[in-house]
């Protein structure tokens, strides 16, 4: 991985610290994995202002905390299949059992009518309770067995009671015990001092609650039933208040199956749907179709006198005609007007006969299958073609006379390095060939420094030069190849130059594009320095103009 450039933030250039892995995308990984963590809170952070870097928010599982900070568009809307797991992070406790730290704590409206009628009748009770044990507001008394803590009666002649009761008894009593224990009041987790009571089995309201609960609490379990391991998130705020509407369901299961998408055949991902009897669009569907199966199950006779079958009506531009057919069933077919004038185009038309054979492709000899075609009398390109063989048929029949007046014939042009001339021929129209001299070599060798040069003292063509080392040489050193002019030092031509050390060189060739025409008192100089005194063999190929 190439370490990114610095990047500019804030106003200030800082460089860019990252990591990468040991192990390649695509290839099994077997190295321990890069973690990448959060913040953990159980708070919300306090927010930062716009384009600073915040941390991510995770809740103490690791999972990311998301708000809905948007209110659901309006419409009627149902949340369904909730499944409560958890309560203020603890497992929620279910049915019949002791409250515990699972256990959703919730306050009754105080106008509930049902916890009225159970309040009224708790009332009633503590009233009937108080008058046996204490007597009523008249001053009378009543003896009972009493009992303390260790299971002793007391009252007796053994262990008196003595109780002074002075004036009249309140109208209202403050049940400042129970059990010995200060009274547990407001609400709260059952104690030593709440006061257990016991609702009547046959209590109206009750039995009205506990049908409701069961309902309830079998609607959620099926519920979470349905539901349980597909949420990965917990729910951190409650949905705003107001008409919602949550869009956008993806349905991912059918009768627990995954649903089946796109064509195919039927499975058990596929949703059964049943069309309306009476829908209108089926119904039309379902006469068309069985009109088609009449045509489909209609004999000869009956197609015949057209009881069943079916008649194509064309449009001629006045009225209808029918399409008719041969004895054979074959449908007729006229041309009855001609493609319009313009460009056109038939396309996906594939020849595969002509005149009843197959047609013949590719190159070949003519034969049933070539299809024949005229070209335009004025047809231009043919019109050149033909002009241009025309006169080409005429250099064929030229005579001596027509061809010596250039009246027919052809010229051959010929390039000699320099300029263009004519080819010519002598008298008997033999072609004129002029022959160069043989060539000319000079050679030298030795271990010294070389300085050898060819100058016949007439005109030559140069056309090549050769040398061979015993061994690459170490030395920098140019080995050049000079036109040592006639005409004096200004008109001196280096025409090759290369240091063999440069690429550790033993034989290097010199040759001109084209053999180079030299002027006599022009020679050619070959010069290298041989510092490392390697043995050379030197050879100037040249030919006398």
């Amino acid at each position: 991985m190439v370490a990114p450039d610095n990047v500019e933030f804030g106003g200030a250039s800082s460089g860019v610290v990252y990591v990468e892995g040991v192990v390649p995308a695509g290839e099994r990984d077997v190295s321990a994995p890069i973690k990448i963590g959060s913040r953990a809170a159980t708070d919300p952070p306090n927010p930062v202002e716009p384009g600073d870097v915040v941390d991510a928010y995770l809740d103490l599982q690791g999972r990311q905390v998301v708000y809905h900070d948007r209110p659901l568009p309006e419409g009627d809307n149902e949340i369904g299949a909730v499944n409560v797991s958890k309560v203020a992070g603890n497992v929620t406790a279910t049915g019949a059992g002791d409250t515990t730290s699972g256990t959703l704590r919730v306050v009754v409206a105080a106008d509930d009518a049902n916890i009225a009628s159970i309040q009224m009748a708790t009332e009633d009770m503590v009233g009937l309770i108080a008058s046996t044990l204490i007597g009523d507001a008249t001053g009378s008394l009543v003896k009972t067995n009493l009992r303390d803590a260790d299971g002793n009666e007391i009252g007796t002649a053994a262990k008196p009671i003595h109780v002074d009761i002075r004036g009249e008894i309140p109208d209202a009593m403050d049940l400042d015990r129970v059990g010995g224990s200060a009274t547990d009041v407001g609400i709260g987790n059952a104690g030593s001092g709440t006061l257990r009571v016991a609702v009547a089995t046959d209590d109206v309201n009750i039995a009205a609650i506990k049908t409701a609960s069961e309902a309830s609490s079998d609607a959620l379990n099926d519920i979470k039933a349905a539901v349980e391991g597909t949420l990965g998130t917990s729910l951190q705020t409650a949905i705003p208040a107001g008409t919602n509407e949550i869009g956008g369901v993806n349905l991912v299961k059918i009768a627990g199956t995954a649903p089946s998408t796109d064509s195919g055949n039927v499975d058990s991902g596929v949703l059964r749907v049943t069309v309306a009897t009476d829908d209108t669009n089926l119904t039309a569907i379902k006469v068309a179709v069985e009109k088609i199966d009449d045509v489909q199950a209609a004999i000869a006779a009956e197609g015949a006198v057209p009881t069943k079958g079916m008649q194509m009506l064309l449009d001629d531009g006045t009225d209808g005609q029918f399409v008719q057919g041969d004895t054979s069933g074959n449908l007729k077919t006229t041309l009855q007007t001609a493609i319009p004038a313009g460009t056109n185009e038939i396309g996906g038309v594939n020849q595969t006969k002509v005149a009843g054979t197959a047609v013949s492709v590719n190159s070949g000899v003519l034969d049933a299958g070539t299809q024949r075609v005229a070209i335009a009398t004025d047809d231009v390109n043919l019109s050149a073609i033909k002009a241009a063989v025309e006169k080409i048929d005429d250099l064929q029949d030229a005579t001596a006379a027509e061809a010596a007046a250039a009246t027919k014939g052809i010229q051959i042009s010929l390039d000699n390095g320099t300029t263009t001339t004519f080819a010519q021929c002598d008298a008997n129209g033999s072609l004129k060939i002029v022959q160069r001299g043989v060539p000319v070599k000079t050679v030298a060798t030795g271990s010294g420094a070389i300085a050898t040069s060819y100058a016949p003292s007439a005109a030559f063509w140069l056309d090549a030069i050769t040398i061979h080392l015993s061994a690459a040489p170490t030395t920098a050193g140019d080995l050049t190849v000079t036109l040592d002019a006639a005409d004096g030092a200004a008109y001196d031509t280096v025409l090759f130059s290369l240091d063999p050390s440069e690429q550790s060189d033993t034989d290097v060739v010199y040759i001109p594009d084209q053999p180079l025409l030299c002027v006599s008192g022009d020679a050619i100089a070959v010069a290298y320095p041989n510092t490392d005194g390697r043995t050379y063999g030197l050879r100037i190929i040249a030919r006398l103009a």
